[in-house]
């Protein structure tokens, strides 16, 4: 029986690894790939996610500023009421005076 020659042995070892590294880095790659496509996915999402929080503190400021110019309205109102409410006990007052 012959032996192999050492080199032909090699070689053949060498094919061998060289098939299982490719699968690895077809694989790896793929992975890559899939990792890439998920990173787009999740910067765009944060866009939009950025895009909705521009909008929703547009919205919050201007609810503050409606509630800023209702306030100040009420606060007009009620000063009217208490000199209204003057009014009407000058008035009283006036009327038992004269009684």
């Amino acid at each position: 029986m012959t032996r192999p020659h050492p080199i032909n042995s090699l070689a053949e070892a060498t094919i061998i690894r060289m098939e299982r590294v490719e699968k690895v880095v077809e694989a790896n790659t793929q992975a890559i790939s899939a990792l890439g496509t998920k990173i787009d996915n999740l910067v765009s999402a944060v866009e939009r996610m950025e895009r909705r929080i521009d909008r929703l503190i547009t919205g919050i400021e201007a609810q503050r500023q409606m509630m800023a110019e209702q306030t100040k309205t009420m606060q007009g109102f009620l000063q009217l009421a208490q000199q209204q409410t003057q009014v009407m006990d000058k008035a009283l007052e006036m009327a038992r005076k004269v009684a």
